[in-house]
């Protein structure tokens, strides 16, 4: 209901712009009258429709649209601050400074008067001038609270989706999103890592342990900075993926993509070969590292003519089939050439060639990769790293997936196009951030000691960005001597702890009782 007080004396030490007010009481009324000192909030109301002035005194319509008047923090202080400088001994106020503060900060002189009071308040105990807002956790719709343990209970199964844990959880999907965005969930991507076994883990720890530096064990243990290491490894890169994230302008028609099929997408599988970067003492690039990366192609003539080529023009064909035999004349023909031509000549003539357990794969002492190893002045030599261990190769660590987003950025349309696009990654990536992947390596071998083999860690970061711009970054990763001691331990009582392993061992020594039971039964029934 409006009720209008046309007949309410004016306050005479009000201003002229009398405002209209809303009184806060059991029934809300607009009212002609004096701004409640009592109330802690104050709201005014212009006229922001009409642009001719009006009579103060004439009454207000039903349609008219108010605003809410708040200072914000500053503005508080900066009226405080005002306040102090023109007062009297910061005690007493000159006449008519609080009307003129209001008339410019467009308040109610009793706002200006609450902020003086509170001012004096805090001024007389000598306390910091703060005139912070008290509203903040006060005022509004309360935050919804969720307790650890309500998300814990939920099963994992329930927890994969916002849908899915906003039904779990009993609120909104939009409340689960927010509790996100502020951390109060955290998202995660779980990857699937290999299972080891105790043999697994077992050649993990021995292998970490001899990559330390003997001479330093009973110093400050280092691990090998593996500069004479050549990390080899293959991988398979396609023409297109499946699913391809664009940021288009909001008019912008959607891309349009379509194959013949999706299960046979080309591809071609490379064979990279990275070492350490060298750098000299004034931090300039001696060697970048890089010895290659190799395609499995081969040239094949067209068996009949196209609206592209002739019949009988040489194509450019990827290899669908990977054998021992090819991997064989892979290195011998292209990977060993290479690194007898770039070796810098500053390293140790001994170079250790390391790649996985694949099947394709050659032995180190396979005949001929071996006599093809005496020719040029090097020690070459092959060396299998651990098996289900792609985080002690430093392509598999990082440095595939860096070139694959390198080659994302062009749209190869045939075979040599994608081959070239993947060269061209290779030999782009930066060798500052190779050297990055070799540090982190020796992290994850770090980890690895710590969790006596197993692959359950998460792989450290230690802002080597900011290290490296603060000359703090170094290559050498620091073992505490008490990890050093316990991995050399467990490498000789290990199997102790491992349950599964005792197991399996008790089973074979029964396993054998009982067969030197059935093949001698007179000796076991003496």
């Amino acid at each position: 209901m409006l009720t209008i007080d046309l007949n309410a004396p004016p306050d005479q030490s009000s201003s002229d712009d009398d405002l209209w007010t809303l009184q806060l009481g059991e029934t809300f009324q607009y009212e002609w009258s004096n701004i409640n000192t009592e109330c802690d909030q104050v709201v005014e109301w212009y006229e922001e429709d009409s642009d001719c002035e009006e009579d103060v005194t004439a009454a207000p319509t039903e349609h008219r649209v108010g605003k809410l008047k708040v200072l914000k923090n500053h503005e508080r202080n900066r009226v405080a601050t005002t306040l102090l400088a023109q007062s009297h001994n910061c005690t007493k106020l000159p006449h008519g400074i609080i009307n003129k503060l209001a008339t410019e900060w467009g308040v109610s002189r009793h706002t200006i008067q609450r902020i003086w009071r509170e001012t004096l308040k805090q001024y007389r105990v000598g306390s910091a001038i703060d005139l912070h807002t008290k509203k903040a956790g006060r005022v509004g719709r309360k935050r919804y609270t969720l307790q650890t343990s309500q998300l814990t209970e939920v099963p994992l199964r329930q927890r994969t989706t916002l849908r899915s844990l906003a039904g779990a959880l009993n609120i909104s999907k939009s409340t689960v999103h927010r509790m996100v965005k502020r951390g109060e969930i955290k998202s995660h991507s779980n990857p699937m890592k290999p299972q080891l076994t105790f043999t697994h883990k077992y050649e993990r720890v021995k292998w970490c342990v001899q990559s330390i530096i003997p001479q330093t064990i009973h110093t400050i243990p280092h691990f090998h900075l593996l500069q004479n290491v050549i990390h080899v490894d293959e991988k398979w890169f396609l023409m297109l993926k499946l699913s391809q994230k664009y940021y288009l302008a909001p008019e912008e028609c959607d891309p349009y993509r379509a194959c013949r099929s999706k299960r046979f997408l080309l591809k071609i599988m490379f064979l990279a070969a990275v070492a350490r970067p060298l750098y000299d003492g004034d931090g300039r690039l001696i060697w970048d590292g890089k010895i290659g990366i190799f395609p499995f192609t081969y040239k094949d003539s067209a068996k009949r003519n196209s609206k592209n080529r002739a019949a009988g023009t040489l194509e450019t064909k990827a290899m669908q089939s990977i054998s021992q035999e090819v991997m064989r004349q892979k290195f011998i023909q292209e990977l060993l050439p290479e690194i007898k031509q770039k070796w810098p000549k500053n390293v140790s003539t001994t170079v250790w060639i390391q790649q996985d357990n694949a099947k394709p794969h050659i032995m180190g002492d396979d005949l001929e990769f071996v006599e093809a190893c005496k020719e040029g002045g090097l020690d070459i030599r092959l060396i299998n790293q651990p098996p289900q261990s792609p985080d002690l190769n430093v392509l598999d660590l990082g440095f595939f997936r860096a070139i694959q987003a390198l080659k994302e950025l062009v749209a190869p349309k045939d075979v040599e196009q994608l081959v070239k696009a993947v060269e061209d990654a290779f030999y782009d990536y930066c060798p500052r951030l190779t050297n990055h992947i070799l540090i982190t390596l020796h992290n994850c071998m770090l980890e690895i000691l710590k969790a006596k083999g197993g692959n359950n860690y998460r792989i450290p970061h230690m802002s080597k960005e900011r290290l490296e711009r603060q000359g703090l970054l170094s290559n050498d990763v620091e073992i505490p001597h008490q990890l050093v001691h316990d991995s050399m331990y467990w490498l000789r009582h290990g199997y102790l702890e491992d349950d599964e392993y005792r197991l399996t061992l008790n089973r074979r020594r029964n396993q054998q009782a009982t067969t030197s039971t059935q093949q001698h039964p007179q000796n076991s029934q003496e």
